[in-house]
């Protein structure tokens, strides 16, 4: 697994670029298997890009590119993707988008907060997944988020007036 700091990505990416169609290429200008990008959010959206970019071009995204949500799908789902076989030719770039594997445990604030963002989005199974496992962790059922009971079950510091 290659390890990159988002200063020294571009060169590594011009470097695969550069020997992407060689065999005797050397070992460190072939794409990597496997690549996890961490940190803050907006230098992973662009290093994946990039990335991507570099692995698959633009018009080859619909065959060759396939974006998996944890809050649908998951590792399992990726997994699955990683073992079917391409009918084209080409790489194949399987993406874990937003993976929680690496959270230390789940927050309900930030559950409920992202509920609410992916309600607003119009991702209505990610604004499910997120509410019921905010439900889960809060001890919530059906019946607590019911009528009248749906502001004192949802009250949340900082997020209900």
């Amino acid at each position: 697994m290659v390890e990159l700091n988002y200063k020294t990505i571009d060169a590594y990416l011009k470097g695969l670029k550069k020997d992407r169609n060689r065999n005797d290429a050397p070992r460190d200008s072939r794409p990597a298997q496997v690549y996890l990008i961490y940190g803050e959010e907006v230098l992973c959206k662009a290093a994946f890009k990039k990335l991507l970019d570099t692995l698959v071009p633009a018009d080859r995204y619909r065959f060759n590119y396939e974006p998996v949500d944890d809050a649908t799908g998951g590792v399992y789902e990726a997994i699955e993707k990683l073992n079917t076989f391409s009918l084209l030719s080409g790489p194949k770039v399987v993406g874990l988008l937003q993976p929680r594997l690496f959270e230390s445990g789940p927050d309900a604030g930030r559950l409920l907060h992202s509920a609410r963002q992916g309600h607003a989005a119009g991702n209505m199974s990610r604004a499910a997944a997120d509410l019921l496992r905010f439900m889960a962790l809060s001890n919530l059922s059906f019946e607590d988020l019911s009528g009248a009971n749906r502001r004192q079950g949802l009250r949340y510091p900082g997020l209900l007036p």
